[in-house]
């Protein structure tokens, strides 16, 4: 009867653990995506387009161990629009977040970190129409006849900062250290400040 009970407790105790792990499993996020406001950092570009802009992205997160960070693979899109010109830039990232304190159970969890890859900057420019300037495209040095889309691609990077919340929630603030871009006599800084919120899935 001894016997019957031990092996029952450990019957029991291993469907609990294999249940716990299985729980721990089904609630590791592996995605994220993230939408939110982006802020071009150089004057002139500003001033080619507007001040704001939108910012959106999409990760995924890799195998690590270790409990104080989290490495992933992300993908950034910003934009800015206006005065009929338009800045874009899509970026793909291996990125490394650190959480500032792995202590306690605090609901809100600030953590930083930066990420490394590969970006395309675009500047496009409508067609000059009666002989007068598209735009602002006379700002970054170049007065187009014709519409037209100057891009580069070129290494890039991130600073990040940000704070993590329940239910997978972020908020996330990023420098955008992109590639310039040639138009006409000026290579254009088409870097960027983005504030996200995101969700991890």
């Amino acid at each position: 009867m001894q016997k019957m009970t031990i092996a029952s407790t450990i019957g029991l105790g291993i469907a609990v653990t294999f249940s716990t792990v299985a729980r721990a499993e089904d609630t590791t996020h592996k995605y994220t995506v993230q939408i939110g406001v982006s802020q071009l950092a150089n004057k002139t570009a500003r001033n080619a387009t507007k001040n704001s802009g939108t910012a959106i992205g999409v990760g995924y997160q890799l195998p690590k161990k270790g409990k104080s960070g989290t490495s992933s693979v992300d993908a950034l899109m910003t934009s800015s629009s206006g005065k009929g010109q338009k800045i874009e830039t899509t970026g793909l990232y291996y990125s490394e977040r650190f959480l500032a304190s792995s202590e306690g159970k605090s609901t809100m969890k600030f953590y930083y970190g930066g990420g490394i890859g590969v970006a395309e900057s675009k500047f496009r420019s409508p067609a000059a129409s009666n002989g007068g300037n598209a735009g602002n495209a006379g700002d970054v040095g170049t007065t187009p006849t014709a519409a037209s889309t100057m891009k580069t691609t070129g290494i890039a990077g991130r600073l990040l900062v940000g704070a993590q919340f329940q239910q997978g929630l972020m908020l996330e603030l990023g420098y955008n250290l992109n590639p310039k871009v040639k138009v006409g006599t000026t290579r254009l800084n088409t870097s960027t400040l983005s504030l996200t919120l995101g969700k991890a899935f």
